[in-house]
């Protein structure tokens, strides 16, 4: 064989033995449940208890319309689409004075694994009753940011 014939055959070869994976680094479910519970003492701390909250869950195309057709590139059925949910957790000290802020996080799933993960975390919207408070429990330094900078400790195929 020639040199430009084996070349060849090895591309082949190795072309035909390599799948096409894509990675991403995400956040674990264990990692986020840890750190809503850690916001929420964190908050304790600070004289405001949890009340209660509220849930939205949306379906949404992981793949932007016009990117990628969901059918030639094989994203369709339950691996086309994620979840996003929008958490809105209340709460209230004994002076009566509250605290409500909202967590949006699109999730993700390895049915292979059978794991659920957390791709982007966003807080959105914070308020307070008293003014006051608003700084210490909404501002740059507030546990609630916590959830904006969790580590990304899991890789997952896609």
């Amino acid at each position: 064989m020639t040199k430009k014939t084996l070349l060849s055959l090895a591309l082949l070869c190795s072309s035909a033995l390599c799948g096409c994976a894509v990675t991403s680094d995400v956040t674990s479910y264990g990692t986020f449940d840890s750190t809503l519970r850690e916001v929420q003492q964190d908050l304790l701390n600070e004289g405001f208890s949890l009340l209660s909250t509220d849930s939205d869950r949306r379906n949404v195309p992981t793949h932007a319309p016009g990117y990628y057709d969901n059918f030639e590139h094989g994203f369709s059925g339950a691996n086309s689409i994620d979840y996003i949910y929008t958490n809105t957790y209340h709460f209230a000290n004994d002076e009566g004075e509250t605290l409500t802020f909202s967590v949006s996080y699109q999730t993700g799933g390895d049915p292979a694994a059978q794991t659920t993960y957390v791709r982007e975390v966003y807080t959105c919207g914070c308020q307070t009753s008293n003014a006051k408070n608003y700084e210490r429990l909404c501002g740059a330094a507030s546990p609630i940011h916590k959830l904006d900078s969790m580590p990304k400790n899991s890789t997952v195929r896609r």
